[in-house]
């Protein structure tokens, strides 16, 4: 943790210019611009309501609000870890011939994400006046959902940056297993949805439990967790960033021969 602090100091007007240079990319040649990471989430919750809202008659009138308080979140995680499969490869000019710490691109494609994440969350705002949603002291629990959610994504991110790289068929692995991840972690309905006798063994995967703590926190509601639910995910969050910052230093050297 220590050294990606240091990283941060030193490179941030690097990092900097990289976030801005993958954004330009992300949007460049597009009549709306930044305008996509407000239209991208709401077409989503438009397909997500119609079918669940419209035709299996499930969800509560603010269903779109819930829909896309754990679609962002995910996004986020997703991003992060897609992005940083790809990090080293896609930048391997740059890895090859700039002295430069490896893991600045990983952090960049997760600052990147970020970013995107934050400009997407202002699509929130008419929602909540709609449903007359009053943010109160939960609140804060959204942020930190963030922040437990972004230890799992940096320290998956910094082992699949270098496997990726020596193992080619890894990404293809990581776009099946999360496409699974996306359905069994509460992301398009809440907990409540997931049969009773299920509903605290589910909350042990530490993706469902960020995104129902982020999603209740915004609305104000109770929360459906309990104590050891956040233990066992915030502990498992440090365990895998720890394990990141472990494994990059001794695959990175391996993986750039490969590049």
């Amino acid at each position: 943790m220590l050294r990606l602090l240091k990283i941060v100091r030193k490179h941030r007007y690097v990092l900097t210019n990289f976030v801005s240079r993958d954004l330009k990319i992300k949007y460049r040649g597009t009549v709306a611009g930044y305008l996509w990471s407000l239209l991208e989430p709401l077409s989503l919750v438009a397909v997500y309501y119609f079918i669940f809202g419209v035709i299996a008659k499930r969800g509560e009138a603010d269903f779109p609000l819930l829909v896309i308080l754990g679609l962002l979140p995910w996004n986020y995680f997703n991003g992060v870890i897609m992005s940083s499969s790809t990090a080293l490869r896609s930048n391997a000019g740059l890895v090859l011939r700039v002295h430069l710490p490896r893991e600045t691109y990983i952090l960049a494609n997760a600052a990147t994400a970020l970013v995107v994440m934050g400009l997407s969350l202002l699509v929130i705002i008419p929602f909540m006046f709609v449903w007359d949603v009053v943010p109160g002291w939960k609140l804060i629990l959204f942020p930190i959902s963030i922040l437990v959610l972004s230890g799992f994504a940096l320290g998956l991110g910094m082992v699949v940056a270098c496997a990726n790289v020596i193992y080619r068929d890894l990404g293809y692995l990581i776009s099946v297993i999360f496409r699974f991840l996306f359905y069994f972690s509460a992301t398009i309905y809440p907990v409540s949805m997931v049969p009773k006798e299920f509903q605290y063994y589910f909350l042990f995967n530490p993706i469902a439990l960020c995104l129902s703590m982020g999603r209740n926190g915004v609305m104000n509601r109770e929360m459906p967790f309990e104590p050891i639910h956040v233990i066992s995910a915030c502990v498992l969050s440090l365990f895998i960033f720890a394990l990141g910052n472990w494994t990059f230093p001794k695959l990175e050297s391996k993986a750039v021969k490969y590049l």
